[in-house]
């Protein structure tokens, strides 16, 4: 889903037309265009970051549900899992090269 699909979703949600959206972020913007939330919902440009704080402030969730992004909890279950790949792959390595990789990590940290 993109960004323009959750504004228009969540702007629906919450009974506003996007007349009445676009007051709401032209007071804590200072945006000055016409129809922008409608160019939004409708993919023809993104809102700024400024603009992405005050919608999910005024839909009352979180900049990456906003985003559509995935929730922590996703996020987290994939970094684990991608961790646990390299696990397995360093496991399977001589010891000589798991050193060789190491070696590698510790100098890109410097």
């Amino acid at each position: 889903m993109t960004i323009g699909n959750n504004i228009k979703k969540y702007r629906e949600k919450k009974g506003l037309t996007q007349e009445q959206l676009a007051v709401i972020v032209r007071e804590k913007t200072g945006r000055k265009s016409k129809n922008f939330i409608s160019n939004w919902e409708n993919g023809l440009n993104d809102p700024d970051a400024d603009a992405i704080l005050v919608l999910a402030d005024a839909f009352g969730i979180d900049v990456n549900t906003i985003m559509g992004w995935d929730d922590k909890g996703k996020m987290k279950a994939d970094a684990d899992s991608e961790v646990q790949k390299l696990i397995n792959k360093l496991s399977s390595l001589s010891e000589k090269d798991r050193d060789f990789i190491l070696e590698i990590i510790n100098r890109m940290e410097r």
